[in-house]
């Protein structure tokens, strides 16, 4: 939901905004973790996915669950990061090109990417994308949290 408090809102005090960063190329894993994040009523929070995939219907099918939970979940958000969105996909580039150690470049100039990227490459990306989004208005998270898709919270 795009209606979360941010740092200008009062109801802000009254619980903790959680940034929470996912690297998933399973929809029905992804669903899961949702669900159980859903259950969690004691903070708010924005959650990024980064579809670390080089198939589309995967992608398809993680961006179909995003919509889905977006839509129904009232204390968190959703938001899928990924190579097949704009500006995901610059943004992904520069970090791997930055802090991964992948320099992909063709003989044109044009910058390529490996797909699925190496978990520490694709760990980086999340981490420095949800640091970005930590201290990013309207949202000023309190904590951040990486979470695998294969886990769901109590």
């Amino acid at each position: 939901s795009s209606d979360l408090p941010g740092c200008a809102d009062d109801d802000k005090l009254s619980k903790p905004m959680v940034a929470i960063g996912v690297i998933s190329d399973s929809p029905k894993r992804l669903s899961q973790l949702l669900d159980s994040i859903d259950r969690q009523h004691h903070f708010l929070g924005y959650v990024v996915v980064f579809a670390n995939t080089s198939d589309k219907s995967i992608w398809e099918g993680l961006q179909e669950v995003v919509q889905t939970k977006a839509e129904r979940t009232p204390h968190f958000a959703v938001h899928l990061l990924s190579v097949f969105t704009e500006p995901g996909s610059d943004f992904v580039l520069g970090i791997v090109d930055e802090y991964a150690g992948q320099q992909g470049r063709e003989s044109t100039g044009t910058r390529i990417l490996q797909l699925p990227l190496a978990i520490a490459q694709a760990r980086t990306v999340l981490q420095v994308y949800v640091r970005k989004l930590m201290n990013t208005q309207p949202l000023c998270a309190d904590y951040a949290v990486i979470l695998d898709d294969d886990k769901q919270l109590p």
